[in-house]
């Protein structure tokens, strides 16, 4: 939750042996997030050195319960968080 809430900087491993270095600062990573990595997916077939984008799918699991500290905890760090 820490990291969905505040950013995260992954490694995930591709298909063809590499891996892909992902930087996601600048958004909140909701259940269901989809970042798109632009060239980074399967090779286009009828555009020869021409890649597709890949598309990094997040399961966001959340906490079933808090303690009153922690739930204190929340509160305060979301204090000034702007909603849409």
């Amino acid at each position: 939750m820490s990291q969905a809430l505040r950013g995260v900087k992954l490694r995930i491993p591709h298909l063809d042996g590499t891996t892909k270095e992902v930087l996601i600062k600048d958004r909140v990573i909701h259940p269901n997030y989809i970042h798109r990595i632009s060239g980074a997916g399967m090779p286009r077939p009828k555009e020869p050195g021409s890649y597709g984008d890949l598309l990094v799918k997040f399961d966001i699991q959340f906490p079933v319960s808090l303690d009153k500290d922690q739930k204190e905890a929340v509160k305060k760090g979301l204090e000034n968080v702007k909603y849409k």
